[in-house]
């Protein structure tokens, strides 16, 4: 057979198998070949393809997280050095290395997970680094944008120190260039090594002499510059004017407290009570905190509410809408025992006084109850993990002349500690008496100086470093003293 014949027949020999020779041989059906190999390049190119533009789109997640992790330790040691200061002391270091550690490690992660070849893996990288950016961002924002005044004053350390609590009979927002009455007032004796807290609560009636700058000095056997102490915000540490002449004048020409011209009066406050009470601390260490009835009640809101131990069943009704006064009163029911307020109804307990025999100094306790309630470790660690929310709430409704963050830095330091909080309230005897601020004679307490000499060895015994079980014991000596008094 020719080599011509041949080729005829193998060429008849395919004829009409097109497409079986097509699947057999790689074709596309339309008699041409195809070769897998290129349809495995192809795909090999696309996915190619995919992983490079996967890995470009990783690398930058990567470096906006490594920016942020830079920037955030920035912000937290050198641009808002201030503060974290004052809130991790000489835990500083070892957070920022701790910090530091867990962002290196969360970067080698994210790096990790772009470096696999497969791109379900690449895109969970990428969805952590995303979420690890925005936290870094935000927590960027908060230190950037940290309230200024909460770091400003003066700051606390190891030292103990006394707190002046004063609250103001006011609503709305506290005026810090209006002098105002003050409803509450509590000396709190801090022993921050100790952690322990000594609480002297003073009846708002209590007579005593004003201390301030052009003001009447106390004569031997006479009440000249006496009045209640709830006026002693009125006062404060200006200079006396004569109303007709306008020349200043001396405490000889000294009238009443109306035709002064005075400074914020918590000044004043701060050094009456200290005039009478002997705690042995300087001016650096004495401090004061004021706030108003609006501030009070958005402070425990934020909170999400305090629980108070009620000592006895009673209802009280509100001296004022707190919301908006609009002459609308609310009445409110205490059960005794544990009981969870919101802001409205620790309020309430705290100012009612005419459900009780004993008025003001039932007052004084429940003053002392919120205050505890306050203090306890759960609720200082809910306001320091919530500071935005809480200083939103109080807003302008609070002031202070103490360094804030330093105070949380304490907490800080001393977290894993319980603070030991006692307490201990003054008391004294119903009278009329003639009261500076306007000469009148108005309803006040007289001063019981057992008691004052009671309160003033207490705090005393806290700013020294007694042991806070020697402490206990020496109020309820005192309490047994004082059993059926005023």
């Amino acid at each position: 057979m020719s080599s011509r014949k041949q080729d005829s027949e193998i060429k008849t020999g395919y004829y009409g198998y097109s497409s079986e020779s097509s699947a057999i041989r790689g074709g596309n059906g339309d008699g041409r070949r195809r070769n897998p190999g290129n349809a495995k390049r192809n795909a090999q190119r696309r996915d190619s393809s995919k992983l490079r533009k996967s890995a470009v789109i990783g690398m930058i997640f990567a470096l906006v997280q490594l920016a942020l992790s830079v920037g955030f330790i920035w912000v937290l040691v050198f641009y808002r050095a201030d503060i974290t200061k004052d809130i991790l002391g000489t835990l500083l270091l070892p957070v920022v290395a701790a910090i530091l550690a867990v962002l290196i490690a969360l970067l080698a992660i994210v790096f990790a997970m772009e470096g696999r070849g497969k791109l379900g893996t690449k895109r969970f990288g990428k969805v952590l680094s995303a979420i690890i950016s925005i936290i870094l961002a935000l927590c960027i924002y908060v230190l950037v944008f940290f309230p200024e005044g909460l770091s400003a004053g003066t700051k606390v350390d190891d030292d103990p120190f006394v707190v002046l609590i004063s609250a103001t009979d006011t609503f709305g927002d506290l005026s810090k260039k209006e002098n105002l009455r003050s409803d509450t007032n509590i000396l709190a004796a801090v022993h921050p090594k100790n952690h322990e807290i000594m609480m002297i609560s003073i009846p708002r009636d209590y007579y005593i002499p004003m201390v301030g700058k052009s003001i009447a000095p106390a004569q031997a056997g006479s009440y000249a510059s006496y009045d209640k102490l709830t006026h002693a915000g009125l006062y404060g540490t200006g200079t006396a004017f004569n109303k007709n002449t306008g020349q200043e004048v001396g405490p000889q020409d000294w009238n009443y407290a109306q035709e002064v011209s005075w400074d914020v009066g918590k000044k004043t406050i701060k050094k009456s009570l200290k005039n009478i009470f002997k705690f042995k601390v300087d001016s650096k260490h004495y401090h004061c905190v004021q706030i108003n009835f609006t501030g009070f009640a958005k402070l425990i809101d934020a909170l999400g509410g305090v629980t108070v131990d009620v000592d006895r069943s009673f209802s009280a009704t509100t001296y004022a809408n707190y919301n908006k006064d609009d002459g609308s009163r609310k009445t409110y029911k205490y059960t005794k025992g544990q009981m969870t307020m919101d802001g409205n109804e620790a309020l309430t307990f705290a100012r009612e006084r005419h459900s009780f025999g004993e008025g003001d100094m039932a007052r004084n306790k429940h003053q002392v109850k919120v205050m505890e309630a306050l203090l306890e470790p759960a609720t200082v660690a809910k306001g320091i993990a919530n500071y935005g929310k809480v200083t939103d709430a109080v807003g302008k409704t609070f002031d202070t002349d103490v360094s804030i963050t330093s105070m949380m830095g304490l907490q800080t330091k001393y977290g894993d500690k319980k603070w030991k909080i006692m307490s201990f309230n003054v008391i004294g005897e119903p009278n009329r008496m003639i009261c500076t601020w306007n000469g009148q004679s108005l309803s006040v307490t007289m001063q019981d100086p057992d008691s004052i000499a009671r309160g003033t060895k207490l705090l005393n015994m806290v700013l020294q470093g007694k042991n806070s079980s020697a402490v206990k014991r020496q109020i309820e000596k005192y309490k047994d003293q004082q059993k059926g008094s005023y």
